[in-house]
């Protein structure tokens, strides 16, 4: 690769665009994505079912937090 070509900017809008055209010209090449194993299914239809729900959270809240300040001097 010569050293012109190298220095070439797009800018981000163009170099997107450039990608999204690769990717469906790949799908399209290509046939499209293989099937997922069942197993994969499974596991991604377990993620989206906790996701829906509230989950508790890890982190204490400041009421149940006890605070303990060292002062030096």
């Amino acid at each position: 690769m010569s050293t012109a070509l190298a220095n070439i900017q797009i800018d981000e809008e163009h170099s997107r665009a450039i990608c999204e055209e690769i990717g469906d010209r790949l799908r399209i090449a290509l046939g499209g994505p293989p099937p997922a194993s069942p197993v994969l299914d499974r596991l991604v239809a377990r993620l989206i079912e906790l996701d829906e729900h509230d989950s508790p959270s890890i982190v204490p809240a400041i009421d149940n937090a006890e605070v303990e300040v060292e002062v030096s001097i």
